[in-house]
């Protein structure tokens, strides 16, 4: 049934045309970021309706989704521009990037932001955008598990922040209700390499696993709960209207860490954008960010 609903999705999607003035016309469309000054937090929008307060004193990380990025070209870049000048994450994993070249002009238009993308798949792939007035960025992102998680590995990137060494893994896990052995086995892979490689590492594996916290393909991280939580458990267990892919509904975009940041955990929150931004869905995502803040 679920892959039933994802091919209507994407077959609606190719049929969306601009029409009115909700999708404007992308030519000509400079990007621009707000934000020149690691000091510089004001809030340009109204976001409060989205849930979340910024922290300059906590590591905020998010997940997202970003729908064939750029779904609407520069419309979506400066959208995306748009968001994180307000909201200034630390560090975002980003799924779906369809336009490597446009992920790095939108990201260095951001005069703040640095970024890693790693070529996973020919499209669909996956990269990190940082934020380099927190973060310093150890190694280059490279994928990790080719062939036994398929279609696309997860990629792995480690970074620093604040002298705290940090391992973070990005994936996107094969969708709909013929990806669930993908699923079970990609899950397996990822938890037996942790086991052998971040002993005592902090690690946070994050993105679209395309699957309920609860669900088979995920249980092997629900049996080991002393060494690995997922932090947005909470959304998943809240009503319907907190989750990240409300067009299912669904939450099947996770926050998962290891026990070296169990007591760093603050606040966890699935990010309504479509409350602070006009036409969130048409021109950005059918996502929601999930963010989560750490305190060390």
């Amino acid at each position: 049934m679920r892959s039933i609903f994802f091919c209507f999705c994407f077959l609606a999607l190719l049929s969306l045309t601009n029409c009115g003035n909700d999708s404007p016309a992308n030519d000509g469309l400079n990007l621009v970021s707000s934000k020149s000054d690691c000091n510089d937090f004001t809030v340009q929008n109204d976001f409060s309706g989205c849930a979340f307060l910024s922290d300059a004193t906590t590591l905020t990380v998010m997940t997202w989704n970003l729908r064939f990025f750029p779904d609407k070209g520069a419309i979506t870049q400066q959208a995306v521009i748009d968001i994180l000048d307000n909201l200034r994450p630390d560090v975002i994993a980003v799924q779906e990037i369809n336009d490597i070249s446009a992920f790095v002009e939108m990201v260095e238009a951001m005069p703040l932001y640095d970024f890693e993308v790693v070529d996973v798949t020919g499209s669909l792939d996956l990269g990190f955008i940082y934020n380099t007035c927190e973060i310093n960025s150890l190694t280059t992102a490279t994928t990790i598990l080719t062939g036994q998680v398929k279609p696309r590995p997860p990629v792995k990137w480690i970074c620093d922040y604040r002298g705290h060494q940090i391992d973070f893994l990005n994936v996107h896990l094969k969708c709909c209700d013929d990806g669930v052995d993908e699923r079970s086995e990609a899950s397996l892979a990822i938890t037996d390499y942790l086991d052998i490689q971040e002993t005592t590492q902090s690690v946070i594996l994050l993105g679209d696993f395309n699957d309920e916290i609860d669900d088979t393909a995920l249980e092997v991280f629900n049996l080991d709960q002393e060494r690995y939580m997922f932090v947005d458990s909470g959304i998943a267990n809240s009503p319907s209207s907190e989750w990240s892919y409300p067009g299912w509904p669904s939450h099947i975009d996770h926050i998962l860490i290891n026990q070296p940041l169990y007591d760093k955990i603050d606040t966890v929150n699935t990010l309504k954008l479509e409350a602070c931004v006009a036409f969130y869905d048409r021109n950005i995502s059918d996502h929601r960010p999930v963010i989560a803040n750490f305190s060390f």
